[in-house]
C-alpha cells in the first residue's frame, strides 16, 4: 500500500502595507515508498521534490513565489 504524506512549507513576507504575511511557497505530496528505495538520499533535493505531485513558483533568479498549498483533500 502507497502512503501518501503532505508537507508545505512557508515564509514570512511583508506585504505593500508593511504588514508580515505567510506567504507558503511549495507544497509536496510525498509517497512513502520513494523513500524506501536505495540512493534516493543522494538524489537532487529540488530534482526529488519535483518528481512528486507539487506546486511551486519559482522565478528563473531562484525566488519562489507565494502558491495555494495543497489541503489533506488532495491526498
Amino acid at each position: 500500500m502507497n502512503v501518501l504524506k503532505l508537507l508545505s512549507a512557508y515564509t514570512q513576507r511583508r506585504n505593500s502595507k508593511g504588514d508580515v504575511e505567510d506567504n507558503y511557497i511549495y507544497s509536496v505530496v510525498f509517497e512513502r515508498e520513494a523513500f524506501e528505495k536505495p540512493g534516493y538520499q543522494k538524489t537532487d533535493p529540488e530534482a526529488f521534490i519535483c518528481s512528486f505531485k507539487n506546486r511551486m513558483n519559482k522565478l528563473a533568479d531562484g525566488t519562489l513565489k507565494k502558491i495555494e498549498p495543497f489541503g489533506p483533500e488532495d491526498l
